[in-house]
């Protein structure tokens, strides 16, 4: 019984990991954690066209996941700054650099 149930186990992870499976090899492939985000050289070979799993290699790690069409990836140096990128049937569309929640505008530096 025990072997059985740990048969299952095993067979439904594999199944449900799959998936992830290329993503997980390519972060632990990063030397240090934030190598897993995006900097501006990597930003600059996405390409419209360019299928996820493309980004992914690029950046080094998975986007998160805004809608269904848009990822984001944070900045690796600037936690004020991502890259958004949209996806339509797995291909680049748009892409655009953005400003993040707690941000400080020129404004705000003038007070």
């Amino acid at each position: 019984m025990k072997q059985m149930m740990l048969a299952m186990l095993i067979s439904v992870s594999t199944v449900l990991g799959g998936c992830g499976n290329e993503i997980l090899a390519i972060e632990n492939n990063n030397n240090y954690r934030w190598q897993r985000f995006m900097n501006d050289q990597e930003f600059e070979k996405i390409t419209e066209g360019m299928r996820y799993m493309d980004v992914v290699k690029i950046a080094g790690g998975a986007g998160e996941k805004q809608n269904d069409k848009t990822y984001l990836w944070h900045d690796e140096l600037l936690i004020t700054r991502g890259y958004e990128i949209v996806f339509i049937d797995d291909k680049v569309t748009e892409k655009s650099i953005v400003e993040l929640h707690g941000a400080v505008k020129e404004a705000d530096d003038a007070k």
